[in-house]
């Protein structure tokens, strides 16, 4: 499905679990994705959290993400006034990934 940008996907991240598996984590118009790229021939998608669009702006907020890891969590952000900072805790991969919380600062 397409956002309406000239672009799905804006930014890429790696991870390497302890276990040495590697992760993808995809930041897109729509949201967030984690995929499992361990084995270049059997590729997959381990979670996808959709992203909260604000329909009142108009671009609709989230055109770019970006992310970071640190530890067992993954830090995601925008440009829109309603992303604030995503939390991901990705300690329970190859299975899940578990959304933490999302930290809003107010009058930002």
């Amino acid at each position: 499905m397409k956002f309406g940008a000239p672009w799905d996907y804006s930014a890429v991240w790696g991870y390497v679990a302890p276990d040495g598996r590697e992760y993808a984590l995809l930041g897109g118009v729509l949201g967030t994705s984690f995929f499992n790229i361990s084995d270049s021939a059997n590729i997959y998608e381990v979670d996808f959290f959709p992203t909260t669009i604000n329909q009142s702006n108009p671009d609709q907020g989230v055109l770019w993400k970006e992310m970071k890891v640190y530890s067992h969590y993954a830090y995601v952000v925008s440009e829109a006034d309603t992303s604030g900072v995503e939390i991901y805790d990705l300690q329970h991969l190859p299975d899940t990934v578990i959304f933490i919380k999302k930290i809003s600062c107010s009058g930002s």
